[in-house]
Parts: structure tokens; sequence; C-alpha cells
């Protein structure tokens, strides 16, 4: 079961984070990895 969460921070800043090359590669092979790790699940069976 999902549970969401808010919180206010009603007295700080913003974080000023960007999406550099390796956050996006970072990214892409988790991304990879999760598909590879789905479908052998997928295909074995098990």
């Amino acid at each position: 079961m999902a549970v969401g969460l808010t919180i206010s921070n009603e007295g700080g800043g913003q974080y000023n984070g960007r999406m550099t090359v390796l956050v996006v590669l970072s990214c892409m092979m988790a991304a990879t990895g999760g598909i590879i790790f789905g479908y052998d699940l997928g295909i074995s069976g098990c």
C-alpha cells in the first residue's frame, strides 16, 4: 500500500539541483537494469 507524505517548508529556500549528464546516465543505467531484471523474471517463470 502506497502512502503519500508532504512536508511544509515555510522558511527555507529552494534546492537548486541540476540535470547533469551524470544524473541522466545514472537514471538510464538503473532503468535498463530494471527492464532486464523484469524480462528475466518473466521469461524464467519463477
